[in-house]
């Protein structure tokens, strides 16, 4: 972040902390758990503005069947990177802007070496440096595997090294889309050969395809500690539907079908909460969570603020695997909506993960310390 942003977002902080919350105005982009925040943020007394793109209009008439979750006030640009060229008319309604997966997806600003959420020049919810991490897929291994000590699927270098089931990943965080398995170096080319013009691949990485079971861990990272005396808050987990790859046999064998051009995908599609088996699991989601929190310490200061999502997968020895992260709200936590599994175990009253990140700020507010938690 440059000086003349780091200036400009700290002033606007300092411009916060003298108004009330009805005053403030919470702001998201209009996509994943866009509806949760925003409940929240009216729960909670703050102002909403929805921001979405001008072709996506549409998008009103969905929100307004929600009187509860639809925005105040909506905020149209032409693509989302707009935004960091229109800053001044943001900061003149105070906001707090909450990013999402999608935040961080779609604000990347193509040939530049930062992420749109570095330039961004208003408060944004949670750390910002971190996203440099997140939406590099190199850095996210320097993280997790190297600074966490956590166990990864293996990454191979060239595609003409599979030797069996590998899981090929686009860069940044977009939501599954692009991700397909495939088992030799054959059907890697004659995926990319057909793919060619619609998808680029360049830059993806080739991961070692874990056979097991799929849970996405969400934690809520935290400097005041208000509700567990700790940093590190457990918030439960969630399963995801992905595309066609639990339904990719019943219409032919592997062969025919990637003889048609197609493949198994992992374009997420919608979110089921699940509960982890406490003896096993449990006791390796959160030290997981907890050695991922204190790694990011060390590579970023400050470290991960709010809601982040260890992406797993279980094999048949019961063994963890992260596979990604994202240090952002996901969509999964609108299956824990209007609470989790676990959060009646740390909260004595009903909590979304969106509500929590409004206490977190109005924390911040109270205490003359939002710097802690807006960045």
């Amino acid at each position: 972040m440059s000086n003349d942003i780091e200036a400009t977002v700290q002033k606007s902080i300092q411009k916060l902390m003298k108004l009330d919350e009805k005053d403030i105005t919470i702001a998201t982009l209009c996509s994943h758990s866009s509806l949760q925040i925003f409940n929240a943020a009216k729960r909670e007394g703050f102002r909403t503005l929805g921001i979405l793109k001008r072709e996506e209009s549409n998008l009103k008439d969905s929100y307004d069947v929600f009187p509860l979750a639809r925005p105040c006030d909506y905020f149209e640009v032409e693509e989302y990177p707009q935004m960091i060229q229109r800053y001044h008319e943001l900061l003149a309604a105070n906001i707090i802007f909450i990013p999402t997966g999608s935040a961080v997806e779609y604000l990347r600003v193509p040939g530049s070496p930062h992420h749109g959420l570095e330039l961004l020049s208003v408060p944004i919810y949670g750390n910002r440096r971190i996203v440099q991490y997140e939406f590099n897929r190199e850095k996210q291994r320097e993280w997790l595997e190297k600074e966490a000590g956590l166990l990864m699927p293996e990454e191979l270098e060239h595609p003409k090294q599979i030797d069996g089931a590998v899981i090929i990943k686009l860069q940044g965080a977009p939501g599954g889309r692009g991700s397909v398995v495939v088992t030799s170096y054959a059907e890697y080319k004659r995926f990319i050969d057909f793919h060619k013009g619609r998808e680029d691949y360049t830059g993806a990485i080739i991961q070692r395809f874990i056979s097991g079971t799929r849970y996405y861990l969400q934690f809520f990272a935290t400097p005041f500690g208000i509700y567990n005396g700790s940093d590190l808050e457990f918030w439960g987990a969630d399963r995801r539907d992905e595309s066609n790859a639990d339904e990719f046999f019943k219409v032919g064998t592997r062969a025919q079908l990637l003889e048609e051009g197609n493949s198994p995908t992992y374009n997420v599609t919608g979110n089921t909460q699940v509960v982890l088996r406490e003896s096993i699991l449990l006791n390796q989601a959160i030290p997981a969570g907890r050695k991922t929190l204190e790694a990011s310490k060390r590579l970023v200061p400050g470290g991960i603020v709010g809601p982040f999502c260890l992406e797993t997968v279980v094999d048949p020895g019961f063994r963890m695997y992260v596979f990604e992260i994202s240090a952002r709200i996901v969509a999964g936590s609108n299956a824990l909506v209007p609470s989790s599994a676990y959060a009646m175990y740390t909260y004595s009253e009903e909590m979304t993960y969106a509500r929590r990140i409004m206490i977190d700020i109005k924390e911040g507010l109270k205490r003359g310390e939002l710097q802690k938690v807006v960045t």
